[in-house]
């Protein structure tokens, strides 16, 4: 998944943002599933304009010594498993994620591992 326009994630909240399913890609090219948008690319981007990486989880596990890093932005709907609730996202001892942009929409991070990028939380 892409987000076709980088600076719609800089507004505070992932939640709203536009991001369009990869259907194909090759080396230099890809094609992209503007259907949801029921009108041209050109709506939400322009020629120039930075894409990035959209990655959306409902829940986020991140255990023992993983590290989940990326260039892109990621949406953790309703923290991790572990916890048993959707207030909080545990990063353990050890672990980390890494990322441009985070938001954790309801959750709040708890525990001792490295969150790395500006972090969302509403």
């Amino acid at each position: 998944w892409l987000r076709p326009n980088a600076s719609h994630a800089d507004d505070g909240d992932l939640r709203d943002d536009v991001v369009l399913q990869v259907l194909t890609h090759d080396a230099t090219d890809f094609v992209l599933d503007i259907a949801p948008l029921g009108a041209p690319l050109t709506t939400v981007t322009s020629a120039g304009v930075a894409y990035r990486p959209a990655y959306t989880f409902d829940n986020l596990e991140i255990r023992g010594a993983a590290k989940l890093h990326t260039a892109g932005d990621v949406l953790v709907l309703d923290g991790d498993l572990a916890s048993g609730d959707t207030a909080t996202f545990n990063l353990a001892s050890g672990t980390e994620l890494k990322a441009n942009i985070v938001d954790l929409n309801l959750a709040q991070k708890i525990g001792v591992g490295a969150l790395t990028g500006t972090v969302y939380t509403h």
